[in-house]
């Protein structure tokens, strides 16, 4: 991911990270929609609470500043088939 301070995705992956927390995601296969926010309707993955276990910050010389986050299922909702129920 990358280190977009001020972003609400990433602060919030950053808070469950310092404060040992957990995170709702829904980590999906598709791509998303051509507005940019709602998973295309043949996404599919879990829909849980996750724990931020490493987030590393990696600088390239090169490329924007990342974070590679480790996320480890906590504690399992349901699985989403159909990505526009996820939105």
């Amino acid at each position: 991911m990358l280190w977009l301070p001020g972003d609400a995705g990433f602060e919030a992956v950053k808070s469950a990270f310092l404060s040992s927390g957990q995170i709702r995601l829904a980590p999906l296969t598709g791509a998303k929609s051509s507005d940019g926010t709602t998973p295309v309707d043949d996404s599919e993955g879990p829909l849980a609470d996750f724990s931020i276990t490493g987030f590393p910050r990696e600088e390239p010389l090169e490329d924007g500043v990342t974070i590679d986050v480790t996320a480890k299922l906590a504690l399992f909702e349901e699985w989403i088939e159909d990505g526009i129920e996820a939105a």
